[in-house]
């Protein structure tokens, strides 16, 4: 999807009227607020804070604190859809294998527990490891914008900042620091972006240690 439809879709969700069930009456659950064209490109990039604010009609910024805490939510149940999916897929590979003896022949019961412990344990962490790539991702807005800095600078600030606040933090804009503009802006989008990713890569360590809490059930 090209940046300008993606920008009427913006345009659309932040209108007075929208179409469909509105945010404050949204269902829990696959694509709550029925919008599946966003909701299939959350599904791609589920980091992506912009998208996560086109899906629900609001900048960001303006989003209450139980607004923000049920998109939160939303986040962390299509994590765990693709989990489940990927969990699904490892599933399906290894039924596919050929069998090469019985399995726990020869074994005893401890050796069975601990072999299956294992094997859990190195398939969460891959589990995990797909999810944080997912968040780590560059959006897909920003990584287009880019092709261009100098004409879509704004453009580029403006996703830095709605992004920034996703996370809990305050973007600082280039001409606050560099009043003069002679800093390269290129070179500022740059080092944003690691920053970003480093904010992303915090985020995703709070996420996996609330995800493995509730499923240990605390």
């Amino acid at each position: 999807m090209n940046i300008l439809r993606l920008f009427k879709l913006l345009l659309c969700s932040l209108a007075i009227t929208i179409a469909g069930t509105s945010f404050a009456q949204a269902e829990e659950g696959t694509d709550p607020l029925n919008k599946p064209e966003i909701w299939g490109m959350l599904t791609s990039d589920p980091g992506s804070t912009f998208l996560w604010s086109t899906y629900v009609g609001k900048p960001w910024i303006t989003l209450t604190y139980n607004e923000k805490e049920r998109v939160e939510s939303w986040k962390l149940e299509l994590l765990a859809t693709i989990q489940a999916s990927i969990e699904e897929k490892v599933v399906a590979e290894e039924k596919a294998q050929p069998v090469s003896k019985v399995w726990g022949e020869g074994q005893s019961q401890e050796e069975i527990a601990h072999v299956e412990e294992v094997k859990l344990a190195a398939e969460q962490e891959a589990h995990f490891k797909e999810i944080e790539s997912q968040m780590l991702k560059e959006s897909a807005e920003i990584s287009s914008l880019k092709s261009n800095v100098v004409m879509n600078f704004i453009l580029i600030e403006e996703n830095f900042e709605t992004e920034y606040n996703a996370l809990g933090e305050e973007y600082t804009y280039y001409e606050m620091v560099h009043p003069d503009g002679k800093y390269s802006r290129e070179k500022w989008v740059t080092e944003k972006s690691k920053e970003l990713r480093v904010l992303k890569k915090k985020e995703f360590q709070r996420l996996k240690a609330q995800m493995i809490q509730e499923e240990m059930g605390y």
